[in-house]
This record gives structure tokens, C-alpha cells and sequence, in this order.
């Protein structure tokens, strides 16, 4: 009996390490990034660049267009996109002249870039001091046109009555759009009690206050947890008590002050993950869609239907040896590829540490023990990435980054363009960040 025990225990390693072994996941390009690949090299790329590809783009919108009530629905988010060419492109497609702005800077960007008429929507409430610090910015003579096209979005009476002040002492009329707390919970207006105060204290002042409407945001709702139901109903029904809840402040403000409603003002709501479940809810005048257009990594896919990730980072590989050797442990890299098969080649590339997932090719992997954490790699270094024997990459090859978030963009200085397989111009970022 005693010698079973043992062997029962041994057996229950083995077959424990048999499990957790790694499997060899290494592999080639899929054919869309051989051609990626290969049209980078005939471009002649030398550094870690990021690119967007056109096609791509191109038919997202279509699949976005035909998932909003219509065109006018749509409100460009300016954060998730910052590059005045591919908000031209968006906005050609398009046709709106509606815009929002998370970042303060970005106003004056939007100004400069645009013609008047546009129609600009804070996304966040902005400090008093960056409000004097916009009014500063521009020249005297573009205060009337920012004072009509820009909708400053307040959450609190304390920040109404600091906004009032600034109206005041600079002679101005500001549009006040309202943020409410749909099912968020990240502040903004949550009962109608609130909402009343606010609206008296606009009513009070019509020489330098404007109510302008609504902003309700819902960007938990595709995160909605499953716990007794898919996480698809359970993302559905909390998206409806939301838009109930909406629906609840836009008939208090036309039923209690039909003095301060009116057809122009903004319902906004809305963001890339739920853009296409607003076709029941004609209330809502405009929705925010920003990185949708270029279906990042970490986009929920429960209502993203058919949209195709269109912009990737590109590293070009530096160097390729055998094995894996690390300082400090270099009698373990035997051990290590015989464990990970995944370890079996070692990959210096250009840069790295991206907040991104590796795209391609097939079973490429960061080197844990000698990891970039996220964003780190700032001035881009080289960075090692492991793979199998089978995995088909060489020296000037390029590994393929899918990027958490769109805006990794501001990462770069400018954007490559894929179109038709073969790099096609590049477009510039915003050049101002901060």
C-alpha cells in the first residue's frame, strides 16, 4: 500500500503537468497580414509604426451607418480619433457636423480645422480654469462663433455658478448641456430634484446661460455581468433601464419647463459599444461614436456585429537567435524551451510595450521574465518576444499589434495608410497633447 500512494501521486503530476504544458502554438501569417507584412517591406518601413488600414475603415462605417436611425444620429468623439485627416474622412462618410471633445485642448484644434457651423459637445465637465484658459487661447474675435458652437457640459450647481461667474465677468453666453446619471454612476445629475436647481439657476440668467440638452452616458452596458443570464440580455435589459431613466429626465424638463425646450436641444448618449440598440429611442438626438471605426482590442463584441479591427502596430524584427537566454538564469533556457514550446526562438523587435495583444503572426509571445509593462517603452527600445521553431519570421519581418484602445495612435507621429494591400500615404496626429 505504501509504494501506491506514491506512484498514485506521481501519476497525478504527471498527468497535472501534461495539462498545463503549453501547447506549440507557432505559426505563420493569416493571408491578410502576409500582405500587411510584405507591403510594409516594399515600403521600405524601418521603425515601429502604426497604420490604419482603409478598406477596413471604410467598411466599418458602412456597418455602423446602417445600425443608427441616420446620419445625423452620429457625433464623431474626437479623443478616440485624434487625427484631423481620418476625422475628415469619418466625417465625409458621414455627413455630420457634430463633435466631442474629452480633452480641452482639442477645442481650439476643432476650431482651427473646421468651418463654422459645427457643433461641439464636451464630454466631460472641464475645470473653471480651463474654461478661462480657452477664452484666452482664442483671439477676441472668435468668441461669438466658439459661443454658439460649443456646449459646455455641467454636473453640479457648485460648477453652473463658477461657469455663471466666468459668462459674467467675460461677457459671454454660454451653452449649458447637462450631465445625467443614467446607470453609470460617475456623476452628473441623478434625480430630478437636482435637475430643477440647475435649470432654475439657467433660467435666472438668460443674458449669459443657455440650456442646450442632455448627456447620459452608458459605456458600462456591454460590461453588464452575466450571472443568471447571457451577458447579452443581461447588457440589453440594462441598456432599456437606462434609456428609461433618460427618457424620465427629457419628459420632466418638456412636461415642467416646455419654456426651456425646444426641437435644437442635444440628447446625447450612446458610445461605441452600443451605437446600434438606439433605434427604439427617437428621443435621443445624437449618439457618440468614436473608436468603433477602428474596432480596437478591448471592444465588447456583444453589439460590434461585423466590425473589423482596422488599425494595428507594426514592429519590425530586429534580431532572431536560437533557445532563450536570460541573465542571471541562462542555465534554464534549456528548461525553459523544453517546457514552452512557445520559447523555443528568441525575437528582439523594434519598440514595444504597447497596450496591445500581438495580432500576428501566429504564437508570437512576449518573454514574461523580461517584459515591457504596458506604455513603458515610450522612447521605443527593442523588446523580446519568444515563439516556436515552427514559426515562420525573420529578421525585417514584422510583428503585428492589435491596440487596446484606438487613440494608441498618439503614441505616433503620424499614421500609415493601407489601402488595396500597399501603404498609401500616412495621415498626421493631433501635434498638440497636452
Amino acid at each position: 500500500m505504501g509504494a501506491i500512494v506514491p506512484l498514485a501521486v506521481l501519476l497525478v503530476l504527471v498527468l497535472a503537468a501534461a495539462l498545463l504544458k503549453p501547447k506549440d502554438r507557432g505559426g505563420g501569417y493569416d493571408p491578410y497580414f502576409a500582405q500587411l507584412n510584405q507591403a510594409l517591406k516594399d515600403a521600405r518601413i524601418g521603425t515601429a509604426r502604426i497604420l490604419i488600414d482603409r478598406d477596413r475603415l471604410d467598411h466599418n462605417l458602412s456597418v455602423i451607418l446602417a445600425h443608427i436611425p441616420g446620419p445625423q444620429a452620429y457625433r464623431i468623439v474626437v479623443k478616440s480619433i485624434p487625427s484631423i485627416e481620418l476625422i475628415r474622412a469619418i466625417r465625409a462618410r458621414v455627413a455630420t457636423n457634430k463633435f466631442m471633445v474629452v480633452h480641452r485642448p482639442f477645442l481650439k484644434v476643432l476650431l482651427d480645422a473646421f468651418e463654422p457651423g459645427i457643433d461641439i459637445l464636451l464630454g466631460k465637465p472641464i475645470p473653471l480654469f480651463g474654461l478661462q484658459e480657452f477664452y484666452r487661447e482664442i483671439p477676441p474675435e472668435a468668441r461669438g462663433r466658439a459661443q454658439a458652437e460649443i456646449q459646455w457640459l455641467v454636473d453640479t450647481r457648485a460648477r453652473l455658478a463658477e461657469y455663471q461667474a466666468c459668462a459674467q465677468e467675460l461677457g459671454l453666453k454660454l451653452r449649458i448641456n447637462i450631465e445625467i446619471d443614467i446607470g453609470l454612476h460617475r456623476g452628473g445629475v441623478a434625480s430630478l430634484e437636482e435637475l430643477d436647481g440647475l435649470l432654475a439657476d439657467i433660467r435666472s440668467d438668460p443674458q449669459h446661460l443657455v440650456f442646450s440638452g442632455f448627456m447620459g452616458y452608458e459605456g458600462h452596458v456591454p460590461h453588464a455581468p452575466a450571472i443568471l443570464t447571457p451577458a447579452r440580455s443581461a447588457a440589453l435589459k440594462e441598456f432599456a433601464e437606462n434609456l428609461s431613466v433618460y427618457r424620465g429626465f427629457v419628459e420632466h424638463v418638456r412636461q415642467r419647463h416646455p419654456d426651456l425646450f425646444s426641437p435644437s436641444l442635444t440628447f446625447n448618449s450612446g458610445g461605441s459599444g452600443t451605437y446600434s440598440l438606439f433605434g427604439d429611442y427617437p428621443f435621443i438626438t445624437d449618439i457618440g461614436i468614436g473608436g468603433a471605426v477602428l474596432r480596437p482590442a478591448t471592444y465588447p463584441g456583444h453589439f460590434l456585429y461585423d466590425l473589423q479591427p482596422a488599425e494595428f502596430i507594426a514592429a519590425p524584427v530586429l534580431k532572431k537567435r536560437p533557445g532563450t537566454c536570460i541573465p542571471f538564469i541562462e542555465s534554464l533556457g534549456g528548461v525553459l524551451a523544453w517546457w514552452d514550446p512557445n520559447s523555443q526562438v528568441t525575437f528582439e523587435i523594434y519598440g514595444g510595450g504597447w497596450a496591445a495583444r500581438f495580432a500576428a503572426p501566429q504564437g508570437i509571445q512576449i518573454q514574461a521574465l523580461t517584459a515591457d509593462p504596458p506604455n513603458q517603452n515610450l522612447v521605443p527600445n527593442q523588446t523580446t518576444l519568444t515563439g516556436s521553431r515552427r514559426m515562420a519570421l525573420e529578421i525585417g519581418d514584422f510583428v503585428f499589434h492589435d491596440p487596446y484602445q484606438s487613440d494608441a495612435m498618439f503614441q505616433f507621429e503620424d499614421i500609415l495608410l493601407v489601402h488595396s494591400g500597399r501603404v498609401d500615404g500616412c495621415w498626421p496626429v493631433f501635434d498638440r497633447r497636452y
